[in-house]
């Protein structure tokens, strides 16, 4: 672990002279990707000016979020920050006297859920499921009728089908929804949503069935005999198939809720059928690097590392060991060791960008957590900010 920790090293130095290029309030892109480094940094180290840190860039946070302050993600944006709060208030790092300033996030955050649930937007990642999960979590009884609300909307919003049911997304293309079927955006996403609640003691009968018709449908999608890297299609009634997996895209997520279902619901089968998902994208290999083309947490080598370990310790399957092990070399040989530029790494998609190479889900904060991560030997648990939270 002795490379592992120099690398942690180079990106600690890095945040530290370059936090400034962190400008907006959020978890994703924004000034708490510094904060969460730091508190692994805390458990890393034991340093007590790692945990400082921790508080301090979350007071910036804060100090940006202003009646001035503009954001193209303003509302994810503070639905990261209710979140990052409870998730460290559990952590016992911070107490009681966050209660108000979640309590205003409250507000802010109810009348997003509303519009959001109004619409009908379905999406995992940025839909009314994102926000009615942060209510779930807040388990406050004034606001129950909210998640009762998004339940009713999916179950209107259904669509029946020989194979199951099935639900319609316009994130790509506002005039013709389509059938996609991952986590992110897709199927699969409202079926994690609805184990999400089932987990949470939320469900009706309704709601059940749809649970089982939702991976009936998703299952029957799936192509016998394929030579693509996916077994799934990318959209339910399209023969169009990508060639790669990684914490957005793929099959992990199609895989891991199949899996999670069979768990929460005591049902065989499904944790059967999870693993062979799973196990299948365990064969996808990028010797070149022409697939995988960013180290970070959402589209690169961090976030397949991170997975496959949490998936091991939840399957307990060598085979998932193995895989995190390859990402994690994948990982180290993204270094370039002659650019001294955050760290060595580079993000691909919106690289020109100081906050993406910088922040959690793409940058060297995401990149040396998961790091970090393998040298305090966890469960890699910070996968539950992008949906892998069953």
């Amino acid at each position: 672990m002795q490379k592992e920790k120099l690398i942690i090293s180079e990106i600690e130095e890095c945040i530290r002279k370059k936090d400034t290029s962190l400008t907006g309030i959020g978890l994703n892109n924004g000034i708490l990707s510094a904060s969460m480094f730091y508190y692994y940094h805390y458990l890393m180290t034991k340093e007590s000016e790692s945990l400082e840190l921790v508080t301090h860039y979350i007071e910036k946070s804060l100090s940006v979020l202003t009646e001035d302050y503009k954001s193209l993600h303003f509302n994810d944006e503070i639905r990261e920050l209710g979140l990052y709060l409870m998730f460290l208030k559990q952590e016992e790092v911070l107490d009681s006297e966050i209660d108000s300033l979640l309590e205003n996030i409250d507000e802010i955050l109810e009348e997003i859920l509303v519009q959001q649930t109004e619409k009908g937007d379905l999406d995992l990642t940025s839909g009314f499921p994102s926000f009615a999960k942060y209510f779930v979590l807040r388990n406050l009884e004034g606001k129950k009728h909210l998640i009762d609300e998004t339940l009713n909307k999916i179950i209107e919003l259904a669509h029946p089908h020989e194979s199951g049911s099935y639900w319609k997304f316009d994130l790509r293309d506002k005039e013709n929804p389509y059938v996609e079927l991952g986590l992110g955006h897709g199927t699969t996403g409202v079926i994690n949503y609805l184990l999400f609640l089932y987990k949470n003691n939320i469900y009706n009968q309704e709601s059940l069935e749809l649970i089982h018709k939702g991976l009936s449908f998703i299952w029957n999608c799936k192509e016998s005999n394929t030579d693509n890297i996916t077994l799934f299609p990318f959209n339910a009634f399209e023969d169009v198939y990508i060639d790669y997996h990684n914490l957005a895209y793929g099959e992990i997520g199609i895989g891991y809720t199949f899996y999670n279902a069979g768990i929460l619901l005591e049902h065989k089968e499904y944790c059967d059928k999870g693993l062979q998902i799973l196990i299948n994208t365990t064969k996808f290999k990028d010797a070149d690097q022409s697939a995988i083309l960013e180290p970070g947490l959402i589209y690169g080598s961090a976030g397949l590392s991170a997975l496959y370990k949490k998936i091991y310790h939840l399957t307990e399957q060598d085979v998932f060991l193995e895989a995190k092990e390859y990402w994690h070399e994948h990982l180290l040989q993204s270094k370039n060791n002659e650019s001294e530029k955050w760290a060595g790494f580079k993000a691909y998609y919106n690289a020109e960008f100081d906050n993406i190479n910088m922040a959690l889900g793409q940058g060297i904060a995401g990149i040396g957590i998961t790091l970090m991560n393998n040298v305090i030997k966890t469960n890699h648990n910070y996968v539950s900010f992008y949906n892998y939270d069953l």
